[in-house]
């Protein structure tokens, strides 16, 4: 389901990672009538506001998979609203052992029965998420056990005084909310932003909890039109694409009744002192490429926040050891093999691309399992062992290599390739290499020596190998590139 309006923003990983559901509940604007929170230039009031939020890392019993709670920021999320104005009687923060299943419920409760005309109400649960394609049910995971999403939009229908509910979800599937708000024939208007959509299982850590943080802060890379505010708007379509690229996921929005999607949540703390800064990137790292997003520059020097598989370490690199994120995107109806939820290779066509994700069907289900693929995960069908095809990387190459200073000489290389995609080999006789495909024709390796550190791509066409690479020299410093193309030996 794919509605205008509606995108989904995080990445899925294979099994049910940290999930944060947040339900923003924010009351009132400026002392005025419920009615003027959509009006055009309508500002967040704080002290307004109600906040909800329920957290949790670990479970009761084994039967849940905890997830580690090192430099957690639910914490840093409830201080940010302090600061912000939003009293602290209106507050209400419930983590692990806390959350179980009946005080959620009681909370929630005595929390909307003590609420007022013109409020705007903030419910955030972060936790695991379960879906059901046969049913279409959603549910987060207490600490205890399970709660329908259904059950939130139930007690905000019947105990809130309010009439606009601000919700952003984070867990799998947590793009339910975003499906289900739509349905509610009440007075009260929604909006819903959730951190992946609503059939991926997702792979957030505290990267939607970060999104959300920018967002109210005033972070100067979600001022996305440079006017000095952010508003609503603004921070779902950052959170889309930051959610997209550091955990391939495809966060959902949506506004019901009129909720006003320009209201604006804070004034940008500043400029951005540079244009590339918020840009998305990969950086080398111990020798290997990582997605970073760039967040500081200076002569000959870029900072950078890697980003990659759960990574949150900064990093100043020289300016050669980054450059543009690359992947492939497959046209509408292209038939490829990808890695869906349930971590197995199967058959699929993409239905849709967006940024670096695609939407499979894959074979032998309906749309009500369709799941949006980041590239790590997907590829051309038939190019990766599949029964009757061959790799195009296997085998032992032969040719020359030229760097940039001008020197020559003659190269080989042996590769192995298996089923997934995954290299291994030989190259120039003694560096061992090793990496990934990252589409039907291209691959990404790596290899070391103790002087010498190289990135490689990889691209096969009509039978030959062109080997392009960095050098980075371990002993003395600097760089240097080169190129080989090689033949299959005879």
């Amino acid at each position: 389901m794919h509605p205008i309006g509606k995108t989904s923003i995080s990445r899925a990983s294979f099994c049910p990672v940290w999930v944060c559901l947040v339900f923003l509940f924010i009351a009132g604007f400026c002392g005025l009538a419920q009615g003027d929170v959509s009006g055009q230039g309508a500002r967040w009031e704080p002290k307004r506001t109600r906040v909800f939020l329920v957290s949790l890392t670990r479970f009761k019993g084994g039967d849940v998979a905890p997830w580690g709670n090192e430099k957690r920021l639910d914490n840093d999320f409830v201080a940010l609203f302090e600061r912000r104005g939003v009293p602290k009687n209106q507050i209400v923060f419930l983590s692990d052992e806390q959350a179980e299943s009946e005080k959620i419920k009681k909370e929630f409760d005595n929390f909307l029965a003590k609420s007022s005309q013109g409020e705007l109400l903030i419910f955030y649960f972060s936790s695991h998420g379960g879906y059901n394609s046969k049913t279409g049910a959603f549910t987060y995971s207490a600490y205890d056990g399970k709660l329908p999403f259904q059950w939130a939009f139930d007690s905000i229908e019947h105990s809130f005084k309010g009439s606009h509910v601000l919700m952003f979800a984070d867990c799998c599937y947590s793009g339910g909310i975003v499906e289900m708000a739509p349905k509610h024939r009440s007075a009260i208007a929604y909006a819903c932003l959730s951190s992946t959509y609503s059939h991926n299982v997702g792979f957030s850590g505290w990267r939607f909890f970060d999104c959300v943080m920018r967002g109210f802060g005033g972070s100067p890379v979600v001022d996305l039109n440079g006017d000095g505010r952010i508003d609503l708007d603004e921070l779902a379509r950052f959170t889309e694409k930051h959610m997209a690229f550091v955990a391939e996921g495809k966060p959902m929005f949506t506004t019901t009744n009129g909720f006003n999607s320009k209201l604006i949540l804070a004034d940008a703390t500043g400029k951005k002192k540079d244009p590339q800064i918020g840009q998305y990137v990969e950086a080398l790292y111990k020798g290997k490429w990582q997605k970073s997003e760039i967040t500081d520059l200076k002569p000959g020097y870029v900072k950078v926040h890697h980003t990659d598989k759960g990574s949150t370490y900064n990093d100043w690199v020289t300016a050669d050891q980054v450059r543009p994120f690359t992947f492939q995107q497959f046209q509408k109806g292209s038939r490829v093999e990808a890695k869906g939820s349930n971590g197995k290779w199967r058959p699929a066509t993409v239905m849709e691309s967006w940024e670096s994700l695609q939407l499979c069907l894959f074979d032998g289900s309906s749309s009500a399992d369709d799941e949006w693929i980041g590239p790590d995960k997907i590829r051309a069908a038939g190019k990766f062992g599949a029964a009757g095809s061959s790799s195009n990387f296997s085998g032992k190459w032969v040719g020359f290599w030229e760097n940039s200073s001008k020197e020559t000489g003659k190269d080989s290389l042996v590769l192995n390739e298996d089923a997934d995609g995954n290299i291994k080999g030989t190259w120039s006789g003694d560096v061992k290499v090793n990496g990934k495909r990252i589409d039907a024709n291209t691959a990404q390796l790596s290899g070391k020596t103790a002087k010498r550190s190289y990135e490689f791509v990889a691209t096969e066409q009509k039978g030959a190998i062109s080997l392009e690479y960095v050098a980075k020299r371990l002993d003395r410093g600097g760089s240097y590139e080169g190129k080989s193309t090689l033949t299959p030996a005879k």
